[in-house]
């Protein structure tokens, strides 16, 4: 997803706790070369106060069912909100620009095992496609954001 959004023109910030780099490290080197330069992994690297003045710069964001969702949604960004066991019926994006995609029902407890293993496989089903087609519904073109990707 990353890549499809840099080739049109946009530049990518990964936020998350310490805990997060390597998953974003890895959405990194998923990327061609030439493509992450215009990818920024800033997980664990900023704090709470710098991360709402980077959120309120962007363009959009797609985040999980966490705090940073949220502060997204209170800056009334284009949010496209991924929910895996935790359920938007409890702790929804409270923004009028927020979409939530979410493939299982109800509320799920997530067991210790799950926890140790990562992400819940209900947020990894969840394909990039999707994700990109509602993000698309945000995303007005205005032009190429890195030169020359518009030729």
């Amino acid at each position: 997803m990353a890549q499809s959004l840099i080739e049109r023109g946009y530049q990518i910030a990964l936020f998350g706790s310490a805990n997060d780099r390597s998953a974003c490290d890895d959405i990194l080197q998923g990327l061609t070369e030439d493509a992450r330069q215009y990818c920024a992994n800033l997980a664990g690297s900023t704090s709470l106060e710098q991360a709402v003045v980077l959120i309120a710069a962007c363009h959009a964001v797609v985040s999980n069912d966490s705090g940073l969702m949220h502060v997204a949604a209170a800056l009334h960004r284009p949010l496209v909100a991924l929910y895996g066991p935790s359920s938007p019926d409890f702790t929804p994006p409270l923004s009028h620009q927020a979409e939530v995609i979410r493939l299982i029902t109800g509320y799920h407890r997530v067991r210790k095992g799950d926890a140790e293993q990562g992400y819940h496989q209900s947020l990894i089903d969840i394909q990039p496609e999707r994700v990109l087609s509602v993000l698309d519904k945000y995303l007005i073109s205005e032009g190429s954001l890195i030169p020359g990707a518009d030729a």
